[in-house]
Protein backbone atom coordinates (compact mmCIF):
# COMPACT_ATOMS: atom_id res chain seq x y z
CA UNK A 1 0.00 0.00 0.00
CA UNK A 2 2.81 2.36 0.85
CA UNK A 3 4.48 1.85 -2.53
CA UNK A 4 1.20 2.48 -4.37
CA UNK A 5 0.69 5.81 -2.50
CA UNK A 6 4.19 7.01 -3.35
CA UNK A 7 3.62 6.15 -6.96
CA UNK A 8 0.31 8.01 -6.96
CA UNK A 9 1.91 11.14 -5.50
CA UNK A 10 4.65 11.10 -8.12
CA UNK A 11 2.07 10.76 -10.89
CA UNK A 12 0.07 13.66 -9.41
CA UNK A 13 3.13 15.86 -9.20
CA UNK A 14 4.14 15.07 -12.76
CA UNK A 15 0.59 15.74 -13.92
CA UNK A 16 0.47 19.16 -12.15
CA UNK A 17 3.89 19.94 -13.48
CA UNK A 18 2.84 19.12 -17.05
CA UNK A 19 0.34 21.98 -17.21
CA UNK A 20 -2.79 20.65 -15.57
CA UNK A 21 -4.67 23.13 -13.44
CA UNK A 22 -3.99 22.95 -9.72
CA UNK A 23 -6.66 21.91 -7.30
CA UNK A 24 -8.19 24.27 -4.63
CA UNK A 25 -6.29 22.38 -1.96
CA UNK A 26 -3.00 23.04 -3.71
CA UNK A 27 -3.83 26.74 -4.04
CA UNK A 28 -4.59 26.98 -0.34
CA UNK A 29 -1.35 25.27 0.59
CA UNK A 30 0.65 27.49 -1.76
CA UNK A 31 -1.05 30.64 -0.44
CA UNK A 32 -0.38 29.55 3.13
CA UNK A 33 3.31 29.04 2.43
CA UNK A 34 3.57 32.51 0.90
CA UNK A 35 1.83 34.02 3.88
CA UNK A 36 4.15 32.24 6.30
CA UNK A 37 7.15 33.48 4.31
CA UNK A 38 5.90 37.06 4.48
CA UNK A 39 5.29 36.72 8.22
CA UNK A 40 8.79 35.35 8.72
CA UNK A 41 10.27 38.18 6.64
CA UNK A 42 8.34 40.81 8.61
CA UNK A 43 9.34 39.19 11.87
CA UNK A 44 12.99 39.16 10.84
CA UNK A 45 12.74 42.80 9.74
CA UNK A 46 11.12 43.78 13.04
CA UNK A 47 13.82 41.98 14.96
CA UNK A 48 16.50 43.86 13.02
CA UNK A 49 14.73 47.18 13.68
CA UNK A 50 14.36 46.34 17.36
CA UNK A 51 18.07 45.51 17.53
CA UNK A 52 18.84 48.82 15.81
CA UNK A 53 16.70 50.76 18.30
CA UNK A 54 18.29 48.93 21.21
CA UNK A 55 21.76 49.87 19.97
CA UNK A 56 20.73 53.51 19.53
CA UNK A 57 19.29 53.63 23.06
CA UNK A 58 22.53 52.20 24.44
CA UNK A 59 24.62 54.73 22.51
CA UNK A 60 22.36 57.58 23.63
CA UNK A 61 22.53 56.49 27.25
CA UNK A 62 26.33 56.25 27.12
CA UNK A 63 26.50 59.70 25.46
CA UNK A 64 24.22 61.26 28.09
CA UNK A 65 26.22 59.64 30.88
CA UNK A 66 29.50 60.94 29.41
CA UNK A 67 27.98 64.41 28.91
CA UNK A 68 26.70 64.46 32.49
CA UNK A 69 30.14 63.54 33.82
CA UNK A 70 31.70 66.31 31.72
CA UNK A 71 29.20 68.85 33.08
CA UNK A 72 29.85 67.68 36.64
CA UNK A 73 33.60 68.05 36.13
CA UNK A 74 33.16 71.53 34.65
CA UNK A 75 30.89 72.56 37.53
CA UNK A 76 33.42 71.33 40.10
CA UNK A 77 36.20 73.27 38.37
CA UNK A 78 34.10 76.44 38.24
CA UNK A 79 33.13 76.03 41.89
CA UNK A 80 36.79 75.59 42.86
CA UNK A 81 37.70 78.70 40.87
CA UNK A 82 34.87 80.63 42.53
CA UNK A 83 36.06 79.57 45.98
CA UNK A 84 39.60 80.61 45.07
CA UNK A 85 38.39 84.01 43.85
CA UNK A 86 36.39 84.52 47.04
CA UNK A 87 39.45 83.68 49.11
CA UNK A 88 41.58 86.13 47.12
CA UNK A 89 38.93 88.84 47.49
CA UNK A 90 38.73 88.34 51.25
CA UNK A 91 42.50 88.49 51.48
CA UNK A 92 42.88 91.58 49.33
CA UNK A 93 40.17 93.73 50.89
CA UNK A 94 42.05 94.47 54.16
CA UNK A 95 45.15 95.29 52.13
CA UNK A 96 43.23 97.69 49.91
CA UNK A 97 41.67 99.39 52.91
CA UNK A 98 45.15 99.94 54.38
CA UNK A 99 46.30 101.43 51.10
CA UNK A 100 43.37 103.83 51.22
CA UNK A 101 44.60 105.07 54.59
CA UNK A 102 47.91 105.87 52.94
CA UNK A 103 45.98 107.76 50.29
CA UNK A 104 44.26 109.76 53.04
CA UNK A 105 47.64 110.68 54.53
CA UNK A 106 48.90 111.96 51.20
CA UNK A 107 45.72 113.94 50.62
CA UNK A 108 45.96 115.42 54.11
CA UNK A 109 49.59 116.41 53.51
CA UNK A 110 48.59 118.17 50.30
CA UNK A 111 45.89 120.15 52.08
CA UNK A 112 48.40 121.16 54.79
CA UNK A 113 50.93 122.37 52.25
CA UNK A 114 48.27 124.27 50.32
CA UNK A 115 47.10 126.05 53.46
CA UNK A 116 50.64 126.86 54.61
CA UNK A 117 51.99 130.36 54.06
CA UNK A 118 55.45 129.01 53.31
CA UNK A 119 56.63 128.70 49.74
CA UNK A 120 56.29 124.97 49.18
CA UNK A 121 55.28 124.69 45.53
CA UNK A 122 57.97 122.14 44.73
CA UNK A 123 57.04 119.97 47.67
CA UNK A 124 53.34 120.31 46.85
CA UNK A 125 53.87 119.25 43.25
CA UNK A 126 55.98 116.31 44.38
CA UNK A 127 53.33 115.06 46.80
CA UNK A 128 50.58 115.50 44.21
CA UNK A 129 52.65 113.45 41.81
CA UNK A 130 52.98 110.71 44.42
CA UNK A 131 49.22 110.75 44.94
CA UNK A 132 48.57 110.44 41.21
CA UNK A 133 50.94 107.47 41.01
CA UNK A 134 49.23 105.88 43.98
CA UNK A 135 45.81 106.27 42.34
CA UNK A 136 47.23 104.61 39.25
CA UNK A 137 48.32 101.63 41.37
CA UNK A 138 44.81 101.38 42.79
CA UNK A 139 43.33 101.62 39.31
CA UNK A 140 45.38 98.65 38.16
CA UNK A 141 43.79 96.69 41.03
CA UNK A 142 40.31 97.74 39.75
CA UNK A 143 39.91 100.35 42.50
CA UNK A 144 38.50 103.71 41.35
CA UNK A 145 37.32 106.82 43.19
CA UNK A 146 33.64 107.60 43.59
CA UNK A 147 32.71 110.52 41.39
CA UNK A 148 31.53 113.70 43.13
CA UNK A 149 27.79 114.26 43.05
CA UNK A 150 25.57 117.23 43.88
CA UNK A 151 23.10 115.30 46.05
CA UNK A 152 23.64 112.47 48.48
CA UNK A 153 23.43 108.91 47.28
CA UNK A 154 22.96 106.42 50.14
CA UNK A 155 24.75 103.76 48.13
CA UNK A 156 27.96 105.78 47.72
CA UNK A 157 27.94 108.34 50.53
CA UNK A 158 28.11 108.40 54.29
CA UNK A 159 26.91 111.54 56.06
CA UNK A 160 29.37 112.83 58.66
CA UNK A 161 28.11 116.37 59.22
CA UNK A 162 24.80 118.11 58.63
CA UNK A 163 24.27 121.83 58.01
CA UNK A 164 20.73 123.17 58.38
CA UNK A 165 19.20 125.23 55.57
CA UNK A 166 16.02 127.21 55.12
CA UNK A 167 15.97 126.52 51.39
CA UNK A 168 13.99 123.41 50.51
CA UNK A 169 15.85 123.08 47.20
CA UNK A 170 19.12 122.56 49.10
CA UNK A 171 17.80 119.60 51.10
CA UNK A 172 20.24 116.62 50.92
CA UNK A 173 22.71 118.72 48.92
CA UNK A 174 26.38 117.79 49.36
CA UNK A 175 28.39 120.72 50.69
CA UNK A 176 31.82 119.17 51.16
CA UNK A 177 33.63 115.86 50.63
CA UNK A 178 35.48 115.04 53.83
CA UNK A 179 37.06 111.81 52.61
CA UNK A 180 37.18 110.19 49.20
CA UNK A 181 35.20 107.04 48.54
CA UNK A 182 36.30 104.11 46.39
CA UNK A 183 34.70 101.38 44.30
CA UNK A 184 36.28 97.97 43.76
CA UNK A 185 34.93 95.68 41.05
CA UNK A 186 31.66 97.61 40.85
CA UNK A 187 31.12 97.34 44.62
CA UNK A 188 31.63 100.11 47.15
CA UNK A 189 34.90 99.45 48.94
CA UNK A 190 34.60 102.56 51.08
CA UNK A 191 31.81 105.15 50.95
CA UNK A 192 32.53 108.82 50.45
CA UNK A 193 32.30 110.83 53.70
CA UNK A 194 30.37 114.04 53.09
CA UNK A 195 28.78 117.07 54.69
CA UNK A 196 25.21 117.72 53.55
CA UNK A 197 22.48 120.29 54.02
CA UNK A 198 19.12 119.43 55.55
CA UNK A 199 16.02 121.55 55.28
CA UNK A 200 14.55 122.87 58.52
CA UNK A 201 11.06 124.27 58.64
CA UNK A 202 10.61 127.68 60.15
CA UNK A 203 8.21 127.50 63.05
CA UNK A 204 5.94 130.52 63.25
CA UNK A 205 4.93 131.25 66.83
CA UNK A 206 1.20 131.10 67.33
CA UNK A 207 -0.47 134.01 69.10
CA UNK A 208 -2.90 133.30 71.93
CA UNK A 209 -6.20 135.08 71.43
CA UNK A 210 -7.92 135.86 74.67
Amino acid sequence: MGDNNEGTDEIANETLGNGFESSPVTDILSSGKDRIKRILMLTESNLEFATFLKQKFIERFEYDETKEKAFDKLYDELQSQKNLNNFIDRSMKPLLLDLLLFHDSLASLIRSIESSSNDGDDLLNHVKSLLDEFLEILYRQEVVTIEDEDDINPKNHRTIRVIPTKNLNEDFQIVDVLRKGFIWRNNVLRPQDVTIKRFEKTHTPQSNNT
